[in-house]
């Protein structure tokens, strides 16, 4: 299911903007800059963290959203964390076919009307999702990937397995102290994506 044929049939959890709205203040890079610095000096991530999860606790709540289908059995091993997961409401439904296979992935649909785009939110693959990943990638139409993530979790590595049947075209490496952005076109049946990986 695309994101636009995602948003037509499910209009009705976007009916009560008040609800879902969410209030973003917009600073600038150094303020930004700023206030990372002193919650890294502070070590407040975890307070953080868990007004975030207050807040979307509250929420879920509100809205009555469930996630019975992430907490399956079957699709528990699909999860990177036990705490962040698709809505049944809102989820990303692969296509199985008439396989058993369960369609679940861990990806849910963002639709920003004042950006005029669509996006999926995504947990990195695990080497037992990547095909799912990928997949997803395909159905979806997807023409840009991002992620945000370190090279290294809990002392585990992190890993994005890509099919043997993609030809890379294109792939550029910048670093930037901090950080550093890989950027790799390919094509996988004639559908190009980029993929760009910023590590922290």
């Amino acid at each position: 299911m695309t994101a636009a044929k995602y948003r037509e049939e499910n209009e009705c959890l976007y009916d009560n903007e008040e609800l879902i709205e969410v209030n973003i203040e917009t600073i600038a890079m150094e303020q930004f800059v700023e206030m990372y610095n002193e919650i890294e000096d502070n070590h407040s991530w975890n307070s953080i963290y868990q007004e975030i999860d207050k807040q979307s606790c509250k929420q879920e709540r509100k809205l009555k959203l469930t996630t019975k289908i992430a907490h399956s059995w079957e699709n528990a091993e699909r999860n990177r964390y036990r705490n962040v997961l698709a809505y049944d409401t809102s989820r990303v439904v692969l296509k199985r076919g008439n396989s058993k296979e369960s369609d679940y992935i861990n990806a849910s649909p963002l639709m920003v009307p004042a950006a005029k785009r669509n996006y999926i939110l995504t947990q990195g693959p695990l080497s037992t999702t990547s095909n799912d990943f990928w997949q997803m990638v395909w159905e979806q139409n997807s023409t840009l990937i991002i992620m945000l993530n370190r090279l290294v979790e809990k002392g585990l590595p992190k890993y994005v397995i890509f099919p043997l049947i993609m030809l890379c075209q294109v792939f550029n490496f910048k670093n930037w102290g901090d950080f550093f952005l890989i950027t790799l076109a390919f094509t996988l049946d004639g559908h190009q994506v980029e993929y760009c990986r910023i590590n922290l």
